[in-house]
């Protein structure tokens, strides 16, 4: 079967991108595809290097759009497709050659309304090459949920993890039939909150595959999620969606989203803004978020209980008081930069090779301590470098450093790491900035 896939790129000034990410999507190993490119008026070049493109291959479709709104821009995108299968790609992320193959085959065995993939984050080194960190939809107990069809409905985790449009391939009839679109407020404003609501509640079958095929961007700092506006910007679109009144929605579901959303958005205005709990950037919003839950919570659709033991935790006291909420996260934000400069030692290893790992090399590179070498899990990234730095698996990186102390950078698997260690080599000393004391 060689059904069509249409894939929408929405672009406005990604001219530093767009060519990684238009040739990953060009060098399908699936080619039955239509590219449409919808940009919003952009003036850095993006335009030009886009019509370059679509005079070498026929199968792309440049869109000259006049609103400057993502959400819009998909929305077109997805009426003038062509195709029986749909794709969302943002345009300064790129993705792997067999992902469409991968995603077309799954969806049309199983006839399922979307399939999902899993997905990379990554940024750029200082030597120009790229760090990943694997982002996977199930894990543990859960692994036995891929390559099979599940109803979203059965699945609370769903809700509270898988909230990106970009890593999925839509049935395009499924769309049309339930009205799914995004939101078309202005710019690129955390629109996709309403159209996953809207794909959950409408879907009885989907597939989330095995594999990391879609490397998502995170160090472009003009990107909408580094605004002081997120907090209000994911207000914005829940209160659009629970405006729409679709009596199909999951409601313990929606709630535990927009709980874990509050919690991730707060507290990265919070950052934005210097901790000031009475910024316009705050105040208005954290009620909105606060009274929707207090009513959940009192008509007993949702409760703290429906999340992890942290992040009810969090939440919990976020409810109560953001200013108690504030002063924690910045002593916690202190306490980590002041950790790093008690560390009394000449040399050290680094378990953990994503961003956080990354940024406390730095730190302890300017303080003059030698980093030996990065220990990860991850197979995939055992033997290859970040700066210079090899990466290697715990075994061989004991073997090779005896003496070397280690720093653990892994934000929520910091204990699992610590025994792991402690299992291979039990006299070895070890820092971890997220426990805030030596072992």
């Amino acid at each position: 079967m060689n059904d069509k896939v249409s894939i929408i790129l929405p672009s406005l000034n990604v001219a530093d991108y767009i060519d990684e990410c238009i040739n990953s999507v060009r060098n399908q190993t699936y080619d039955n595809l239509e590219i449409i490119c919808v940009d919003a008026g952009s003036e850095d070049g993006t335009i030009r290097k886009l019509n370059e493109h679509a005079k070498n291959d026929a199968r792309i479709k440049i869109v000259n759009f006049t609103r400057k709104s993502y959400g819009a821009q998909v929305n077109y995108g997805i009426s003038v497709a062509t195709g029986k299968y749909i794709a969302i790609v943002e345009t300064d992320d790129f993705v792997a050659p067999e992902m469409m193959e991968k995603m077309h085959k799954a969806i049309a065995s199983s006839g399922t309304n979307y399939v999902k993939c899993d997905y990379n984050k990554f940024f750029c080194q200082e030597d120009g090459r790229y760090n990943y960190s694997s982002i996977y939809q199930f894990n543990g107990l859960d692994v036995d949920k891929y390559d099979v069809v599940i109803n979203p409905h059965e699945m609370d985790y769903l809700y509270r993890s898988d909230y990106n449009i970009w890593r999925g391939l839509y049935d395009k009839a499924f769309l049309n039939s339930n009205h799914i679109e995004l939101n078309e407020s202005d710019g690129a404003a955390y629109q996709d909150i309403g159209f996953m609501e809207r794909t959950m509640a409408a879907a009885s079958k989907a597939v989330y595959i095995r594999g990391t095929l879609y490397n998502y961007r995170t160090d472009r700092t003009e990107a909408s999620s580094y605004s002081p506006k997120c907090l209000k910007n994911t207000m914005t679109e829940f209160d659009n969606y629970l405006r729409s009144n679709d009596e199909r929605t999951y409601l313990p579901g929606l709630y535990q989203h927009i709980a874990i959303a509050f919690l991730k958005e707060y507290e990265k205005t919070l950052i934005a803004t210097g901790y000031d709990v009475d910024s316009d950037y705050c105040r208005e919003y954290y009620t909105w978020f606060k009274d929707i839950l207090r009513k959940a919570i009192d008509d007993d659709i949702f409760n703290l209980s429906m999340l992890s033991t942290e992040d009810s935790k969090e939440l919990g006291l976020l409810l109560d008081s953001p200013k108690l909420f504030s002063e924690c996260c910045q002593r916690e934000s202190l306490r980590r930069q002041h950790y790093y400069d008690e560390i009394r030692c000449d040399a050290v290893l680094i378990f953990g090779s994503g961003k956080k790992g990354y940024s406390a090399m730095q730190i302890l590179k300017e303080k003059g301590i030698q980093i030996c070498a990065f220990i990860d899990n991850d197979k995939r990234k055992q033997g290859t470098t970040i700066d210079g730095i090899a990466v290697l698996s715990p075994d061989e990186a004991f073997k090779r450093f005896i003496d070397i102390p280690v720093l653990v950078e892994h934000e929520t698997k910091y204990m699992e790491i610590i025994d792991q260690i402690k299992g291979i080599k039990s006299d070895v000393s070890i820092y971890c900035a997220y426990e805030g004391k030596e072992y």
